[in-house]
């Protein structure tokens, strides 16, 4: 096979590749769906405490809100799935998607008064002072991007191309 052949053939597969991958864009812009952001801080109240002491528990204690928000029981309570990370030593940032703006804001809603009451049932079984300081939640519209799904169609597509031409000069040569 000649070489220009093969650049021709996977010079192909990556066209053919990047236009899928744009087919593919046309049809997830369909699907307008909104991002919720909700930047949370944790406190610790206790009055007796030095605020060193405070900034270390408040720091371990958004370690187990995130454990909260991960454990399958808040999950189901909540009837969608969050993400959730951690910014910084006591900052949790909270993150999901809805279909639309009302469901956005009602899930906000949602999300904020189970993770208050979950703080409540702590603070009182464990005997603590935290709160948390939650930002108003942001939302916003979320569109795939075209670029991504066609370069990202181009490159498997270019890898495609190598797969086949490889392919093909092993089989030729077990002849």
């Amino acid at each position: 096979m000649n070489i220009y052949v093969k650049i021709a053939f996977v010079a192909c597969t990556a066209i053919v590749g990047s236009f899928i991958g744009w087919q593919k864009s046309n049809i997830e812009i369909l699907t307008i769906q909104y991002e919720t952001v909700i930047f949370a801080t944790v406190l610790s109240s206790d009055i007796d405490s030095s605020v060193e002491e405070k900034e270390t528990s408040s720091h371990f204690f958004s370690e187990a809100i995130l454990g909260w928000t991960l454990a399958p029981s808040f999950k189901n309570n909540l009837g969608f799935s969050i993400s959730s990370r951690k910014q910084e030593r006591g900052n949790i940032i909270f993150e999901f998607t809805s279909d639309s703006e009302n469901i956005a804001k009602n899930n906000a809603k949602k999300f904020i008064k189970n993770l208050e009451y979950k703080l409540q049932k702590y603070n009182n079984l464990a005997n603590t002072k935290f709160n948390i300081l939650l930002d108003k939640p942001v939302i916003t519209e979320k569109s795939p991007h075209k670029s991504f799904w066609t370069m990202g169609g181009g490159i498997a597509g270019f890898f495609f191309g190598l797969f086949a031409v490889e392919l093909y000069i092993f089989l030729r040569r077990k002849k």
